[in-house]
Formats: C-alpha cells, structure tokens, sequence
C-alpha cells in the first residue's frame, strides 16, 4: 500500500527506522537471490551509531558441502542497493544449481 497516504499516516508512529533500514537490506538480498523459506540463506544488517549499514551475509548449499559469504558497509540510507549488490555477489560466486539438493 505504498502509495496509500492515509494508511502510510496511520502506521508511521509504529515504524523503528532503524529496524527498517536493516529489512530493507536483507530483504533486497533475498530478492536478488530468488530466496525462500527452503533456500539456505543467511543475512544479518546491522545499523551502528555512525548511520552506516554493515550487512553479513551467506548461502549455502543444501547439504552443507558448500558455502558463500559476502559482506557490505556502507551508508544507511543505501540500504537496498548495499543487499542487492551483496545477492548478485552470492548469486554470481554460487553459480546455476547451487540450491539444488544433490543426486
């Protein structure tokens, strides 16, 4: 409902900015890797005092044999762009088939 002004209004004293600029991360990640609740994938984005966004993040193969990390910094407000860079990093270095389970 992102462009509904009277329900952006109603919610806005609930919002933890904070919160949502790490979401924004880790979302972005699991959209660029295509993620779901059956994909082994790891993301953490944390919001230090500084307003810099530094996110952690790791995908591994089903059976565990193999596994992908990539890390990002940068400031908060490129949260977004900071996830979807570290999930074409991951997506790239895993390669076609990397969440498939083995034969």
């Amino acid at each position: 409902r992102g462009d509904d002004a009277g329900a952006q209004a109603l919610l806005a004293p609930l919002n933890h900015r904070p919160s949502e600029l790490c979401v924004r991360a880790e979302r972005a990640l699991l959209a660029a890797l295509d993620g779901s609740c059956r994909t082994p994938i790891a993301a953490l984005a944390e919001l230090g005092t500084d307003s810099r966004l530094a996110l952690r993040a790791l995908i591994a193969r089903p059976d565990g044999s193999a596994c992908h990390r990539a890390n990002r910094e940068g400031p908060a407000g490129d949260a977004a762009a900071l996830g979807a860079e570290a999930g074409r990093e991951l997506r790239a270095a895993a390669g076609l088939g990397f969440f498939d389970p083995a034969p």
